[in-house]
């Protein structure tokens, strides 16, 4: 379901009521938690939808809650069919929410024209008027001036009364009044009821918002005979009923209690009689329900499950103080181990962690990465300006030009111009760091690069943040305590991690701290990781699936208009973490798991994905792009990093449509070149880096200095000099690329 029913639903409404979508086969309300729930209806018809939800909004605002369920438990006299509510009930909500939002009479109008052009209530070319009472009241009440009905003298009171019900007692007296009339007066199919009276009060075409109006109960004709003739008909019918009834009651005492509690799905042939607790065309309704879905190709409704909640994703993300105690607390374990072990000598422990002092490297690793930042930061300055002068416009100030101004006999153009500059847009930027353990050959270039992209942030003043993300170990389990629970839990998010561990929002202090951190982890410092940077599994679309919230958030904070979301990954996603009880309720009411849908939380929005069970690269793809939708001015950049050259020939196949091994050839040349490949619009990204080459070293933030022996040959400076030139337009290509996509 879009979220613009979910609006609608609450706008109607007047209160926050919960709106649920999803594996439900018929719209309901629960009108004692105030829950909507909508099922995934086919996109084919707005009025159709907004006629449903106007219908259920109806319930949740004049549907007592405890007035249906007493009626529910009612037996003996106090008992009325709850079909027969179910009709009169939906007369009334119908009238007054039309009565409330009068522009909902043409919804509802062509709502339930398009239900009659597809025989929602399965009457085919039957003659209605040889339906029964209830089913030609339901039909009228529906359809209203689509359809005539008629009804005799006698019945007009019954069904005006039904039509003017204002309140829920009224409703249930009208229903008990009309169940009491069908069972005195059953109606044999194949015979029609005499002198019936059509509406005379029909609403009209030109005047769609009007609501129905009680039938006009003044009889069409009165004549003697015909009365008479009434009465015979209906005495005929009431021996005929006590004969039936005699006789059922002797066959079997139960048939008659069997007959009531079992639904009439044979579609209403005329010429048979069904329960008089029944009616036909409300049961026709309910089953023809299911046509109304979205379905796969096979016929089957497809399984639906919500993605991470606000809370879920709340209860997921690690804040940046609890990863930072966590790494101290780390460092101060590993230093205490070193001094307890017996195997080695104090002043061995001490040039042990003097060895492991990074402050040099941290030094020239910052002294390199502010070259390349200044080749991204000038590239990305051009662009700007380039987008700002390609839609200036140019008008006329109204001063005059003095250098014209003696051009005035023959032009009228003698005023100054200014040239007005496009504003240029306001960036942002989100990375999503994979940890997982396939990534520890190339946490260490990868970090890196989130180092460099951090540093060209601060240089350019774009916010970001930057997240990291793993599946929970033994060591970092949440407790979410014996009492959550969350109605909308379909994926478990007990497993997922997601940690917060740079940030432009930082204060200076907590921002340098951040940073030297994350260099340290890159160079594998012993004892610099805590328990949130243990790496294990891949929930990618697990995250993805709760983090439009976080772009959107992040967008608001910052009043940017173009944000970049970042990914550095090496592999396709883990599986969706489902429920096994929703996968077991889907499957045991017939939705089929293996064409997914997932619902983003807030937003509402339904992203197709494919089978549920399993790993399939396409539900990450299909994630991005429904997160595209919700997030104005998002671009997606993806990094995949190839440990190996089958895994970046994989890489390559799997994001190139058609590839085949003259195109690789293409592509191998030209990122042995670059070391790296770019290719747009794939797999839900705008931009998609495929990073050749071993321990993906490529993506280390280095800008190498000509260096070359004072003794050394021409034959040698000219070698160094191109392996120099080689390495800066590696770079250099990556930064223009880069600065485009961002810029």
């Amino acid at each position: 379901m879009s979220a613009s029913k979910s609006i609608l639903a609450r706008l109607l409404a007047k209160e926050n009521i919960t709106v649920r979508s999803g594996n439900y086969t018929t719209a309901f309300f629960d009108v004692k938690n105030r829950v909507l729930g909508l099922p995934a209806w086919k996109d084919d018809n707005k009025d159709l939808h907004d006629m449903l939800v106007g219908h259920e909004v109806g319930h949740a605002l004049y549907t007592p809650a405890e007035g249906w369920g007493s009626m529910s438990e009612a037996s003996g006299d106090e008992r009325v069919p709850m079909d027969y509510l179910n009709v009169v009930e939906d007369i009334r909500i119908e009238r007054m929410i039309q009565d409330q939002y009068p522009g909902l009479g043409r919804v509802f109008k062509k709502g339930y024209s398009y239900l009659s052009e597809s025989d929602f209530f399965g009457i085919g070319d039957r003659d209605v008027n040889k339906m029964g009472l209830m089913d030609r009241i339901n039909l009228k009440a529906k359809l209203r001036d689509l359809i005539d009905v008629e009804f005799s003298s006698a019945e007009l009171p019954l069904v005006n009364k039904a039509f003017a019900a204002s309140t829920w007692d009224e409703v249930v007296e009208s229903a008990r009044e009309l169940y009491e009339y069908v069972k005195e007066n059953p109606q044999d199919k194949d015979t029609e009821t005499v002198n019936r009276e059509p509406n005379k009060n029909q609403s009209s075409d030109n005047n769609d918002d009007d609501s129905e109006s009680p039938i006009d109960p003044t009889p069409r004709s009165s004549d003697s005979e015909t009365d008479e003739q009434s009465q015979e008909e209906e005495t005929s019918n009431d021996t005929q009923n006590d004969s039936q009834d005699s006789q059922q009651s002797e066959d079997s005492p139960n048939d008659q209690e069997s007959e009531e509690t079992t639904s009439s799905d044979t579609g209403g042939s005329e010429g048979s009689l069904s329960s008089p607790e029944e009616v036909e065309t409300h049961r026709n309704a309910t089953k023809n329900a299911s046509d109304l879905l979205e379905k796969t190709d096979d016929g089957r409704i497809p399984c639906f499950v919500y993605g991470f909640t606000r809370q879920q994703m709340k209860d997921i993300t690690v804040p940046f103080e609890d990863v930072y105690n966590a790494r101290i607390e780390a460092q101060a374990k590993y230093v205490a181990s070193l001094k307890r072990s017996t195997s080695i000598t104090p002043e061995d422990v001490e040039t042990l962690l003097n060895n492991q002092n990074t402050d040099q490297q941290y030094k020239e690793f910052v002294s390199e990465t502010k070259r390349v930042v200044n080749v991204l930061a000038k590239e990305f300055e051009l662009r700007k300006a380039a987008h700002q002068y390609s839609r200036a416009s140019v008008s006329r100030s109204g001063s005059l030009d003095l250098q014209r101004l003696h051009e005035y006999k023959t032009s009228d153009d003698i005023f100054k111009r200014v040239t007005t500059l496009a504003d240029a847009k306001s960036h942002g930027m989100v990375m999503l760091i994979d940890n997982s353990a396939s990534m520890y050959d190339a946490v260490g270039p990868v970090i890196s690069q989130v180092l460099t992209m951090a540093m060209f942030c601060k240089r350019v003043n774009i916010p970001f943040d930057v997240y990291s993300f793993t599946a929970r170990t033994l060591d970092n389990q949440m407790d979410l305590g014996e009492d959550y629970e969350h109605p909308e839990d379909s994926i478990r998010h007990s497993s997922t991690l997601l940690t917060h561990v740079l940030s432009s929002s930082f204060s200076r202090k907590t921002y340098d701290v951040a940073y030297r951190q994350l260099f340290d982890i890159s160079c594998g410092k012993r004892g610099s990781k805590g328990v949130y940077d243990v790496m294990s599994g891949t929930p990618l679309d697990n995250i993805l699936s709760g983090m439009h919230m976080i772009l959107n958030d992040f967008r608001k904070k910052h009043q940017i208009e173009k944000t970049i979301f970042t990914v550095l990954s090496d592999g396709e996603s883990a599986q969706v973490s489902v429920s096994r009880g929703l996968f077991r309720k889907a499957l045991d009411e017939g939705f089929s798991t293996s064409h997914g849908r997932i619902i983003l939380a807030e937003s509402r929005r339904t992203v197709e994905v494919g089978n549920l069970s399993f790993p399939l690269s396409n539900n990450t793809a299909r994630l991005l792009d429904g997160i595209k939708k919700e997030v104005p001015g998002l671009v997606n950049i993806g990094y995949f990093v190839a440990n190996s050259p089958n895994e970046f020939r994989n890489a390559v196949y799997d994001s190139i449509p058609r590839c085949d091994d003259d195109i690789f050839r293409e592509v191998r040349k030209i990122a042995n070149r670059d070391k790296f490949y770019s290719i747009d619009n794939v797999i839900g990204f705008d931009r998609y880096f495929i990073l050749k080459g071993e321990r993906a070293s490529n993506l280390q933030a280095k800008d190498d200095e000509f260096k070359v022996s004072d003794k050394a040959k021409r034959a040698e400076i000219t070698r160094e000099f191109k392996k120099y030139t080689k390495s800066k337009k590696g770079n250099r290509v990556m930064a223009t690329q880069l600065a485009e996509i961002i810029s």
